[in-house]
């Protein structure tokens, strides 16, 4: 005890010193420094709460009111005499204080001269008191409010506990020690296509709690509570305690065998430091997994009911477990828990307190996932597998949130090890690659290593709406980059009279390299390869400024490895001159261009650097290939739609990717096609196949193409008929699924870089006659668009998204890009006119004008406004969306589906409207037969039902009835 006096002395004075004459040093601060200080704090902490368990915080008034009745207090116990001082001097002397601790917030609210006069040995006494109850009781209210932790005071463990107190613990079934031939060889085929089925999961850093040496438990709260009984005095040890419980506890009870430490331990990176390998959990579980599946159906009835009756406690064993992890990723105070009463995490504090139940998520994935439902009694597993699996629609309902926290870490992981914040974030709800909530692929999307150019830490100015590091605002004074930065060649400019003649004859041109000079040919005289790149990998340029030297020569050197009879090619940054008639003719004969190469080449620092077929598997080239700037470019939609051939420039050279992965079956390889049990694998998982040619092995189709780059997916749609006859009848949500999270450095180009794929009625000439440069030409010809459309989706009203704001125009998206559509629901269009929208909705007024605060596109927090419909309490969540909305009102809501969700945060999207007739009316059931409701177009919500009803009056939401509405 006198270590914490002294300890507690020493390190405030020495806070109070560095914080002397400052503003920053308060209460909170000194609690997180204080969490990270002597950890015989945390241990005394740790005493009183089993010793004392009934204290709570209050956010109105702290420390929580002693129970002397309830409590038998010991005079010759020092925690007893310590919780009588808790309770004496800070409730006496200080009754009336907030969250903060009592005499603590006191000293730090002094003038700085009054800091250095107030130590005295009362004084720190009394702060040591005051600190120690506030810790002490956020440590009992956490312990409290758990419900499924493995620790012994959560409710689940004390049921547990309970029941095997009145009827002892035997075990009717032996328990073998697992050795290492029990594993799957490290080589064996089948261990890598499991890592797609039963995921991969993370080694974690081991916290050296003891496992060996103790009795077997079939239950986590045993396996915890035999450990701790008379042990784990400090928080730091009750973690080590959980994540021991959480891995080796549940593998043992979940396969009833013995697993020693030595089995599963691996060295870390660092001397001393030891990870529970992954790779090592998955052998382990394929071993098992052997086991189950050679069972004999026809064994004896008493072995199919022990194997039943097994199976039933697995499945509960698993319910818990998951139950635990999403509570432990779900507390209010931190993500996990570093020491009590210690405030949220920030940074790289959160990604370091939520690794271990992160990390323990995948391997409850892999044992969801690892036995066959096929065997009797293990049933339930297939409907526990599916609800961890990702769901369609736009609201997702999930029984277990940690899905979402577990995506959130690995974007995290992946930024910290130098990933673009923009190239990894999820699409949305409808992810183009990046598997948010899909735990198998989120385990092996975690592991690939970015694409570093110079160093991790070159995107740490980027956010998740916009990679800086690739944005270029000028192309004006864009230089082309060497091929190498020592380079100082000199560029090679064609003949530009040659261009613009060929372009004025409505002719594409094409270049020769003789290794000295540029030579212009028109595209229809030979066969020629269409390069398709961006302009921040460096070889952007236009006619009159050419590109260096070195670059001509390595484009002029793919294009004859892909054509040795001509080694022809075409560039945009060649081919297209800056003068702007001569652009837009370069821009109309675009689709010509790519449509007409005989082979379109990606040239990508990303994928050209990563991508290879012989040291990288499919997968990883996959994931390369979609999070490439490539891939996220609205140009090279068009560019790679159009190819007839399409090839990317690997570390080999090019590689016909969709060749290679088109028709592959197994069998005409020499991957196994029958596991080593004897199971096929497309019996087992009811899943096509498809062949991954680098690893000689089967891999689940659904897995590789939630992966794989969705213009692979349009062009095999379309194969042989769009992109032979371009300007195709291709369904407008095709195209803006496609378009959502691509950009343009101009945003009028967007529609133009486009236009092959649009309906047929749109005119490019009549969107590249609205001319000039900005915002205003991107508006006008977005308008232009949606009238010659005339037939409108009606959810580009509904959905999040930058919007116009043009008259008449204020529920259009601003761009494609930005816009939203449910390829799934046939929610109908509506009639676009220079009025506005026409469209038959579901319109809801409510009684009193609500008042909407002003939104920011900066703050990722939302303003939320409450209001309420049929007695229940929801909330309106303003979706901003990159987009400021002044302050407003609206009186009414517009929706998609009659139906409002009835049930605790279950959501809908609904955009706010106010009437456009005199005192802002809606508008009466008699008007909506004889002509239209008139509406100003508001801001788009997500209408959330709330879990409590509001004790307050809130405007009220009336009757929804279907309506015909102008829209403006």
């Amino acid at each position: 005890m006198d270590s914490c006096f002294k300890s507690l002395y020493d390190w405030f004075k020495k806070m109070a010193a560095e914080a002397h004459g400052t503003a920053w040093f308060s209460s909170g601060h000194l609690v997180r420094q204080l969490a990270k200080s002597d950890p015989c704090f945390s241990t005394l902490v740790t005493f009183l709460s089993d010793r004392f368990p009934h204290g709570d915080v209050n956010l109105t008034v702290l420390p929580p009111q002693p129970q002397p009745k309830s409590v038998q207090v010991d005079a010759s116990s020092i925690l007893d005499f310590i919780y009588l001082g808790m309770a004496t001097v800070t409730h006496c002397f200080f009754p009336r204080f907030s969250h903060h601790p009592a005499l603590t917030h006191t000293i730090l609210a002094a003038p700085p001269p009054y800091v250095a006069l107030v130590w005295s040995w009362k004084c720190h006494c009394a702060l040591f008191l005051d600190i120690i109850t506030y810790l002490w009781g956020m440590e009992c209210h956490l312990r409290r409010h758990a419900e499924w932790s493995p620790m012994p005071w959560s409710r689940k463990s004390k049921d547990e506990l309970s029941a095997m107190s009145t009827i002892p613990e035997t075990i009717p079934f032996s328990t073998p020690i697992v050795t290492e031939d029990d594993l799957a060889p490290e080589n064996d085929p089948e261990l890598l296509y499991y890592q797609f089925v039963l995921g991969y999961p993370l080694d974690i850093p081991w916290k050296h709690a003891p496992h060996d040496g103790y009795p077997f438990c079939t239950t986590l709260s045993a396996y915890s509570a035999t450990r701790r009984n008379g042990a784990y005095p400090n928080p730091v040890d009750h973690d080590a305690l959980w994540l021991s419980t959480m891995t080796f506890g549940l593998l043992e009870s979940f396969t009833r065998t013995r697993i020693p430490e030595a089995l599963l331990l691996v060295p870390g990176e660092t001397e001393g430091e030891w990870n529970i390998s992954g790779l090592r959990i998955l052998r382990f579980l394929l071993g098992r997994r052997c086991r189950y599946t050679s069972v004999d159906t026809q064994a004896s009835e008493e072995c199919l009911q022990r194997m039943g009756r097994h199976g039933r406690e697995a499945t509960e064993l698993l319910i818990h477990a998951l139950h635990a992890v999403d509570e432990e990723l779900d507390r209010p105070h931190a993500a996990r828990r570093h020491v009590p009463g210690a405030p949220v995490p920030e940074n790289n504090d959160t990604m370091e307190a939520t690794t271990a139940p992160c990390a323990v998520a995948f391997v409850l994935f892999s044992l969801c996932a690892f036995t066959p439902a096929t065997i009797p009694g293990w049933e339930n597993l297939k409907e526990l597998i599916q609800s961890l699996l990702p769901t369609d629609g736009l609201v997702e309902s999930q029984p277990y949130e940690f899905l979402d926290s577990v995506t959130v870490w690995c974007q995290q992981m992946m930024q910290a090890s130098g990933w673009c914040p923009y190239t990894i974030k999820p699409m949305g709800t409808a992810p183009l690659f990046f598997p948010s909530r899909n735990l198998p692929l989120l385990s092996m999307v975690v592991r690939i290593r970015p694409p570093i150019r110079s160093t991790h830490r070159e995107h740490n100015d980027c956010t998740p709406a916009a990679c800086t590091m690739r944005s270029i605002t000028d192309t004006e004074s864009f230089e082309s980059l060497h091929t190498r930065s020592s380079c100082t060649c000199r560029p090679i400019i064609p003949p530009l009279g040659d261009v613009v003649r060929l372009l004025v004859e409505g002719k594409v041109p094409v270049m020769f390299y003789d290794g000295t000079q540029l030579q212009v040919k028109p595209a229809t005289e030979v066969q020629y390869v269409a390069i398709s790149h961006v302009w921040s990998d460096g070889m952007g340029s236009v006619t009159e400024r050419g590109l260096p030297a070195c670059v001509v020569a390595r484009v002029a050197d793919l294009a004859k490895s892909l054509l040795p009879e001509s080694g022809a090619f075409w560039i945009d940054s060649l081919c297209v001159p800056s003068v702007r008639d001569m652009r837009k003719q370069a821009i109309r004969l675009m689709a010509q261009t790519y449509h007409d190469a005989a082979k379109v080449l990606v040239i990508d620092q990303c994928i050209r650097t990563q991508c290879s077929v012989n040291d990288k598997s499919w997968f990883e080239n996959l994931f390369y290939i979609a999070s490439s700037e490539w891939s996220r470019r609205v140009w090279t939609l068009q560019e790679g739609f159009l190819a007839r051939e399409l090839w990317f420039e690997f570390v080999e050279g090019p590689v016909d990717v969709e060749e290679r992965l088109r028709g592959r079956e197994p069998e005409e390889e020499d991957g196994p096609e029958v596991g080593s049990n004897g199971e096929s694998r497309r019996a087992a998982t009811g899943q096509k196949l498809i062949f991954d040619g680098s690893i000689k092995l089967c891999v689940p189709e659904a897995h590789i193409r939630r992966c794989r780059v969705p213009l692979f997916e349009f062009r095999e749609a379309y194969r042989g008929g769009s992109r032979s006859n371009p300007q195709a009848n291709i369904p407008l949500g095709t195209i803006v699924a496609l378009l959502n999270n691509r950009t343009t450095s101009r945003a009028e180009d967007e529609l133009v870089a486009v236009s092959t794929l649009l309906p047929r009625q749109i005119s490019i000439n009549d969107i590249l006659s609205v001319d000039g440069d900005g915002g205003d030409v991107a508006a006008a010809r977005m308008k232009m668009f949606l009238l010659q459309l005339r037939d409108v989706p009606k959810e580009f009203a509904i959905y999040h998204g930058s919007r116009l704001t043009v008259p008449n125009f204020a529920w259009a998206p601003r761009s494609l890009s930005t816009a939203y559509m449910l390829l799934h629901v046939p929610w109908g269009t509506g009639e676009c006119t220079e009025e506005g929208l026409l469209a038959e909705y579901y319109l809801a007024e409510f009684d009193t004008p609500v008042a909407i605060p002003r939104t920011r596109a900066d703050v990722e927090v939302s303003p939320v406004v409450s209001v309420s419909y049929l007695g229940l309490t929801y909330r309106l969540n303003v979706s901003s969306m990159m987009q400021a909305y002044p302050a407003l009102s609206i009186n009414g809501l517009l929706l998609l589906d009659g139906e409002i969700p009835s049930k605790s945060l279950e959501s809908v999207v609904c955009a706010g409207v106010r009437g456009a007739g005199a005192g802002g009316a809606v508008g009466a059931p008699s008007r909506l037969k004889s002509k239209p409701v008139v509406l100003d177009y508001g801001v788009p919500f997500e209408l959330i039902r709330n879990i409590d009803n509001a004790h307050t009056k809130l405007p009220d939401l009336g009757r929804v009835e279907k309506s015909w509405v102008l829209l403006r």
